[in-house]
C-alpha cells in the first residue's frame, strides 16, 4: 500500500502528540508534589532520625576504637542541639574496666541542631556515655511534633535505641 502512495509519510500527527503532551502534564501535575513532599523531611522525622543516628554513631565508635564518647543533649533554651564528644589527645585509651582518665577537654567530634518545631521532653540537659563494651547510661524522650508522638529509649545493656509510636 506505501508503495502506492509515494508521498506518504511516516510521523505522528500534531494531535497525537498535543494527546502525548497533555497526558504528560497531567501526571507531571500529580507526581511533582508528591516527590517534593516526600523528599522533604518532617521535622518530628528529622529529630528523630539526628538523635537515633548520632546515638548509633557514638555506639560504634565507642566500641571500634575502644574509647568512650558522650552525647551531651541541651534541650534548654535555643538552639536546642546534640553534640557527640570524644577523648581528648592526652586522654588515654580504655578498655573494658580500664578507667578513663581525663585531662583535657573532651574533643567535639559532632553537632546536630534540633528542629524547634518539635516538643522534646524532659526539655532537659544531660549527657550519656557510650563505653567500649557496648553499654550505656541510658535514657528516654518523647518527642511531639505533626500530630504524632514518639517515644525514644536508649537501652543501657545494648546502647541501641528504641523507638515507638504513642496512641
Amino acid at each position: 500500500m506505501h508503495a502506492l502512495r509515494p508521498n506518504f509519510r511516516r510521523g505522528f500527527t500534531i494531535l497525537e502528540i498535543m494527546i502525548v503532551i497533555s497526558i504528560m502534564a497531567v501526571v507531571m501535575a500529580v507526581a511533582v508534589p508528591a516527590i517534593i513532599r516526600s523528599s522533604r523531611k518532617q521535622p518530628l522525622a528529622a529529630a528523630l532520625d539526628t538523635v537515633s543516628g548520632l546515638c548509633a554513631r557514638a555506639r560504634a565508635e565507642s566500641i571500634l576504637k575502644r574509647q568512650r564518647r558522650q552525647l551531651q543533649f541541651e534541650l534548654m533554651g535555643r538552639p536546642r542541639q546534640v553534640v557527640l564528644l570524644g577523648p581528648s589527645a592526652g586522654q588515654s585509651q580504655a578498655g573494658a574496666g580500664v578507667p578513663l582518665t581525663v585531662s583535657a577537654a573532651p574533643v567535639e567530634l559532632a553537632r546536630a541542631i534540633l528542629p524547634d518545631f518539635v516538643e522534646i521532653s524532659p526539655a532537659d540537659s544531660f549527657a550519656t556515655t557510650f563505653r567500649p563494651d557496648g553499654t550505656c547510661d541510658g535514657f528516654k524522650l518523647e518527642f511531639r511534633g505533626d500530630g504524632h508522638s514518639y517515644t525514644m529509649e536508649l537501652e543501657p545493656a545494648t546502647s541501641l535505641a528504641l523507638i515507638k509510636e504513642n496512641f
